[in-house]
C-alpha cells in the first residue's frame, strides 16, 4: 500500500519485521489493518533513531492509503460527507440526525462540514445513527482510525526565538494537549470498535458527552 520510495527508504530487515506483524494483524481481522495495529507494530520492532524518522514516513504513507481506500468505498470526501449524503438520500432532517447522533443541530453542522473531528462524537449516538442510514459500520471503524488528532506541537510557540521562557512554555503545552488528545481518540476508537461490533447492543459504547 506504500509507493515504491516510501519503501526502499526502510532497511529491509526492519520493514520485513513491520509487514509480517501487520499482515498478521490484517489475517486475524480480516480487514486492513488499523492505525492501532501499525503502531502496535510500530512499538514491537527496534529501530536506530534515524530508521524511526523513516519508519514515520512509512506509517504516514500506510494512513493516506487507508483514507484514500475509505474515501473511495464511500465515495465522500470525509465521515461527515458520506454521513450527511446517506441523511438526505433518507430524507431525514438534520435536526432528527442531530438528536440521534445526540449533538445539537449547529454542532452536527461544524460535524458534516469537517470543523469537529468524528472522534469528538458520542460513540453510542454515532453508532446508532449510522445504523439508521444503513452505513458500514465496518467502513467506519476503519475510516475513523485513520482520523485521529493531528496536532503540529510548534504552532504555539515562537520557532524563531531559542530558548525563550513563554515559547518553551507554549511548546510544552502543546505536547502535553497532543499526548491527551491521542490518549482520548485511542479510548473513542477502542469503544466504537466495542459498539460497532456484530452482536454488539444499544449503549454498549461510550455515554454520550
Amino acid at each position: 500500500m506504500v509507493e515504491e520510495t516510501v519503501v526502499e527508504e526502510i532497511e529491509q530487515d526492519a520493514l520485513e519485521e513491520l509487514g509480517n506483524r501487520l499482515t498478521q494483524a490484517y489475517r486475524l481481522s480480516g480487514e486492513p489493518p488499523s492505525l492501532a495495529a501499525i503502531e502496535l507494530a510500530e512499538a514491537s520492532v527496534s529501530l536506530s533513531p534515524p530508521q524511526e524518522e523513516r519508519l514515520l514516513t512509512f506509517n504516514a504513507g500506510v494512513r493516506s492509503r487507508i483514507r484514500a481506500a475509505c474515501e473511495d468505498s464511500a465515495d465522500a470526501r470525509s465521515i461527515g460527507e458520506w454521513i450527511e449524503r446517506a441523511r438526505r438520500a433518507t430524507h431525514q432532517d438534520v435536526a432528527g440526525a442531530a438528536r440521534t447522533l445526540g449533538i445539537a443541530t449547529p454542532a452536527y453542522g461544524q460535524f458534516i462540514a469537517g470543523r469537529m473531528p468524528v472522534w469528538r462524537l458520542p460513540v453510542d449516538g454515532l453508532v446508532r445513527l449510522c445504523r439508521a442510514l444503513s452505513l458500514d459500520l465496518r467502513l467506519l471503524t476503519r475510516w475513523s482510525s485513520v482520523s485521529g488528532p493531528c496536532v503540529s506541537q510548534g504552532i504555539y510557540g515562537r520557532l524563531d526565538i531559542a530558548g525563550d521562557d513563554r515559547s518553551d512554555e507554549l511548546s510544552q503545552l502543546a505536547a502535553e494537549s497532543e499526548r491527551n488528545s491521542w490518549v482520548e481518540f485511542t479510548v473513542w476508537q477502542s469503544e466504537l470498535i466495542a459498539a460497532a461490533s456484530p452482536g454488539a447492543s444499544e449503549g454498549d459504547g461510550r455515554s454520550e458527552r
